[in-house]
């Protein structure tokens, strides 16, 4: 037993006496496995590492797909991962889509006609740029501009929005186009079809004479309507016709799109409405039958290119209302050759219709004709004005309840006369006789040979003429109206003497306005520049607000002209200045001579129509433009 113990103990020393051998640890890795999917690959697909290395990796989508993130969850890329354990990781990729569209502009403001370039960026949901993403490109009003190969061309001005758009993402950007006063677009836009084919009106495909439309509101829904009388000159000239002349009444309605139709039998319960067999020279607006809705009066006569002189009569006619936006056509009184018609109510508070008539050549009846309308019918005349032939007539109502009346005469420089109404009658307060200087022998138009008179006035030669229509007007909105009457007649250039011999091919038309106050004064007012003088031929005048200022404008109308109208500006100071920015209307418009301002759409500002008013062997259609701002010099 001691031997035992005493060995173990000598063992035990024994082994202490030497060092233990070292054993290394064993290499521990991981297996780090990368898949890419499909829309995209990886910088490395992974492999076998030790325990605590850090690996990059790289997600790359391919074209058309973007990278969304990683199976753990993270979005960062690349990726960095520290290997402790086997991993099994692999992007997404989704399908790229549009997430926001970037619209931009050259220039944000430009003059009307000139052109902007615009550039676009699409972005998807990592707000990467996508630069084979293309957008639909649409404006907010096709007027103003069209769109070429990333440019803006403008025509109208205004303020125009460019939309962007790919599928549902929508950005836009908006181009300020500034006017051009020198530029007609800027005041009005042409609307196509905006008056019906009326060829089939005047005797199935010809064209007439149309010097008289009437603008009214039939309907009542506060946008003007259009009545065009049509009539047919007789060929060829001067050879005997008693009949009628031939002549059509049509009714053009605005619609819910502010263009004109042909109702002609919605409004008179047929297609073929006749007035009287006659001519229509003028018309008055005026409830007659006080029902709400405007009635029309013409005055009419039959001077259609037939044998002077003895069958150029014919009666008055009024359009009247049936209270329902239907009208029908009433003849009424002495037959008689018409030129003017003025309509108001007289001191008694009767209507009162005078129709001015020149039965000429023979002298004998050159009077004005009253007629009283109770409701339902037509009273005889009365004569009011004698030995006046029926120029134009026109009046006004003042404060006081007196009815003023301008009556001019068509004479061969004629004459002027000014009448108050205190209720039992007419009573000249003045005249005005513009006078000549000399005759010569001058062979009208229609191959006729008179003595003329001649008249110097402000360096220009007036031959013949007369006074042909007259309106009141007030120079500020708050004083008492003043008349102004327009004279027509013809110019020559050169030098005359009394006696000379001249025809019509040698001279042209000219035209004159005259201003005067209702004062005791016969000296007319220099309110307009040049005296008022255009060597034009002039149809008819108009009182309106063409700038909408408040303040009355002049409006000539010319006719067998380049159809222009030419148009006076109050200066708001008691005068007027011409409108000599010719640029202001549309221009280079085939075939038409004519023009009349009329509100189709109700705005208030003034459209424009321009039509062809002389007789010619094919239609030609009459044009609208929409007016889009008051005019201004």
């Amino acid at each position: 037993m001691r031997f035992i113990l005493s060995s173990f103990i000598l063992l035990s020393i024994l082994s202490c006496g030497k060092e233990s051998p070292v054993v290394a640890d064993p290499v521990i890795s991981f297996t780090l496995t990368v898949t890419s999917g499909v829309g995209g690959s990886v910088s490395s697909p992974g492999g076998r590492y030790e325990s605590g290395t850090e690996i990059i990796i790289t997600a790359t989508p391919n074209q058309g797909y973007v990278f969304t993130g990683w199976s753990n969850g993270s979005n960062s890329n690349p990726l960095i991962i520290n290997v402790n354990s086997n991993l099994e990781i692999n992007p997404q990729f989704e399908q790229a889509i549009v997430s926001r569209l970037e619209m931009s502009l050259d220039q944000n403001s430009v003059l009307m006609g000139e052109e902007t370039n615009f550039t676009y960026m699409a972005f998807d949901q990592n707000d990467t740029p996508l630069p084979d993403a293309i957008p639909t490109v649409s404006l907010s009003d096709s007027l103003f501009g069209r769109i070429e190969n990333q440019r803006i061309i403008t025509e109208y001005d205004g303020l125009l929005t460019i939309y962007g758009r790919i599928n549902e993402v929508v950005d836009s950007i908006q181009l300020d186009i500034q006017p051009d006063y020198n530029n007609w677009k800027t005041f009005y836009r042409p609307i196509e079809n905006g008056l019906p084919d009326l060829s089939e009106v005047c005797d199935n495909g010809g064209n007439c004479d149309n010097t008289n439309s009437v603008k009214i509101d039939l309907n009542n829904d506060g946008k003007q309507d259009l009545l065009m009388h049509f009539f047919k000159d007789r060929y060829p000239l001067n050879q005997p016709y008693d009949g009628p002349a031939f002549n059509r009444l049509v009714a053009l309605v605005s619609n819910q799109d502010n263009v004109l139709e042909n109702k002609t039998f919605e409004v008179f319960g047929s297609n073929i409405v006749d007035l009287s067999g006659g001519l229509s020279r003028n018309h008055k607006v005026y409830d007659l039958n006080q029902d709400g809705y405007m009635d029309v009066v013409f005055a009419l006569n039959r001077e259609d290119g037939r044998t002077c002189c003895d069958t150029w009569d014919t009666q008055s006619v009024a359009v009247i209302s049936n209270g329902d936006g239907s009208y029908r056509s009433e003849s009424f009184g002495v037959e008689g050759f018409f030129h003017d018609v003025d309509i108001h109510k007289d001191n008694n508070g009767d209507i009162s219709i005078i129709i001015g008539n020149d039965d000429w050549p023979t002298d004998n009846n050159r009077n004005f004709h009253s007629y009283k309308y109770n409701g339902s019918s037509f009273s005889p005349y009365t004569t009011i004005v004698q030995n006046r032939d029926g120029g134009s007539i026109s009046s006004y109502e003042d404060d006081n309840g007196i009815v003023k009346y301008l009556v001019s005469s068509k004479d061969n420089l004629g004459g002027l006369d000014f009448y108050e109404n205190y209720g039992s009658g007419l009573s000249k307060k003045k005249e005005f006789s513009w006078g000549y200087d000399f005759e010569i022998n001058y062979t009208d138009w229609m191959g006729d040979s008179n003595p003329t008179q001649v008249k110097s006035y402000n360096g220009n030669t007036f031959i013949g003429g007369g006074f042909w229509d007259s309106v009141f007007l007030k120079l500020s909105p708050n004083e008492t109206p003043i008349s102004v009457i327009h004279y027509a007649g013809n110019f020559y250039g050169g030098e005359l003497s009394q006696g000379d011999v001249l025809t019509n091919e040698q001279t042209n038309l000219i035209s004159k306005m005259f201003a005067f106050d209702t004062s005791l004064s016969s000296n007319e007012l220099p309110i307009f520049p040049n005296n008022g003088i255009h060597q034009e031929n002039v149809n008819f005048i108009e009182v309106m607000d063409v700038n909408n200022d408040g303040y009355d404008d002049v409006v000539k109308y010319p006719y067998r002209y380049e159809g222009k109208p030419i148009v006076y500006i109050n200066n708001t100071s008691g005068s007027f200045t011409e409108l000599t920015n010719s640029n202001v209307f549309p221009s280079n418009i085939d075939f038409v001579d004519t023009s009349q301002f009329i509100d189709i759409n109700g705005d208030g500002i003034l459209d424009i129509i321009f039509r062809h008013s002389g007789t010619s062997n094919e239609y030609i259609q009459p044009l609208l433009f929409i007016g889009r701002k008051p005019l201004i010099n």
